[in-house]
């Protein structure tokens, strides 16, 4: 088995390595549809820091497996991350080659998860928790979008703030009427997301409150733009690296709301390969069991060039289009990275 694991996971990261653009981005893709066939290329931020900060906690947790292309490939993803900057320490979806650039405001999400890959090597960004004093919010909740807020304008750093992120109303009314955003949107995801990056901390209680009774109360899971709930299960489970403590009885409602998504006649997690890697992660995550068969099946899905193809992992897009009405987002260096830190994790329950 070991023999195995460690070609597959070898393969996987030659692959991986292979698949970065000179920028330090890693290619992804617009779908047009749900089995990803009709693929667009887009310009994006998140998916490349997102396989940023998978790589880097497979070096922290397995240095074995620390080579000179995984320090050149995190290398230049921190290059491309600083090259792409909306404003100092802040990130919006796209990167400064897409059209869509100046289109849309910059948002938390983006904001934070680049914040978490780059607080070892670029220090300023944990200034940006000063951030969450003018961020709006919704029953405790961030808002996604970091743009004016009438509160601020009561205080003189808000007003700062609000200068900062000031947007072109012409613009704005545009971007949230064309798409599936609203001005106050505050995701599931992305408040984990925030729990990541704030850990525990005043910040981070109504978060932290938040997630604890969602899972604990079984509530449904509801999110605009992530439709797979094993990612924001895998967001939670990810928080635990930054000190976010929950406790035991917290833990066994996660695993056992992962578990509830085994197919035993498929023999893994979730609708897809991209379901059960983030499946296996989050268990790994919390000390809990996974399925064998789950394992097995990542080895099955591995293709001759050592990767694990497309699948949508989130949805935005434009209303309105009855030609093109299925817009996702994917990227196949993303799915080949979390097939990669599932196998690795497994080892450890083996």
């Amino acid at each position: 088995m070991e023999g195995k694991q460690n070609k597959a996971i070898e393969r996987g990261l030659a692959y991986i390595f292979t698949r970065q653009l000179a920028s330090g981005e890693f290619p992804s893709y617009i779908a047009r549809d749900s089995n990803c066939k009709d693929l667009h290329i887009d310009g994006t931020i998140f998916p490349t820091v997102l396989l940023g900060i998978s790589l880097k906690e497979v070096k922290r947790n397995f240095p074995a497996r620390q080579s000179q292309s995984m320090d050149c490939c995190l290398e230049n993803i921190e290059n491309y991350l600083l090259a792409n900057q909306w404003y100092p320490n802040v990130w919006h979806y796209w990167n400064k080659s897409s059209l869509y650039f100046n289109f849309q405001p910059p948002d938390i999400d983006d904001t934070v998860c680049a914040s978490i890959f780059l607080e070892d090597s670029y220090p300023a960004v944990k200034e940006n928790a000063y951030l969450f004093y003018f961020l709006g919010r919704r029953k405790g909740l961030y808002n996604t979008w970091m743009v004016p807020r009438l509160r601020n304008f009561f205080s003189y750093h808000g007003c700062i703030y609000n200068w900062r992120f000031r947007i072109n109303p012409i613009k704005a009314l545009k971007y949230f009427t064309s798409t599936p955003a609203s001005y106050n949107d505050a995701d599931n995801v992305i408040q984990a997301n925030i729990l990541h990056y704030l850990g525990d901390c005043d910040h981070s209680k109504s978060l932290k409150t938040y997630i604890e009774q969602f899972i604990t109360l079984d509530s449904e899971y509801r999110d605009k733009c992530y439709h797979r709930e094993l990612f924001f299960l895998y967001a939670i489970s990810r928080s635990l690296s930054n000190g976010v403590i929950f406790n035991d009885n917290f833990h066994k409602k996660l695993a056992y709301r992962i578990n509830t998504f085994w197919d035993e006649e498929k023999g893994f997690y979730g609708q897809d390969i991209l379901d059960n890697a983030l499946a296996i992660i989050a268990l790994r995550n919390i000390n809990s069991a996974v399925q064998p068969k789950s394992i097995e099946k990542i080895y099955n899905g591995q293709f001759a060039n050592g990767g694990w193809g497309n699948f949508t992992l989130y949805f935005g897009g434009y209303q309105g289009r009855t030609k093109h009405d299925y817009w996702g987002w994917s990227c196949d260096s993303l799915t080949s990275m979390y097939c990669i830190e599932a196998l690795l994790k497994s080892e450890k329950s083996e």
